[in-house]
């Protein structure tokens, strides 16, 4: 899992353009079928998929995961 989140974690560009991306794929930047950006993206996506669902990771409460181990 940190390798995954190392990987995500890298520059500032790679956050715009995970923004130019999800404009891309949700419509609001036209033209994706034709994008070589997108494609690309979308390729490696689908070959590497995220192992857990990430919005679910962040909302675990860990405060309440730890306090349920035993001592």
């Amino acid at each position: 899992m940190n390798k995954y989140f190392e990987k995500a974690q890298n520059y500032y560009t790679v956050d715009l353009l995970h923004k130019v991306w999800e404009d891309l794929d949700s419509g609001v930047i036209p033209g994706k079928e034709e994008s070589a950006f997108y494609n690309e993206v979308k390729s490696r996506k689908d070959s590497n998929p995220a192992p857990f669902d990430i919005e679910q990771y962040k909302a675990l409460d860990f405060s309440e995961i730890i306090n349920e181990l035993p001592d």
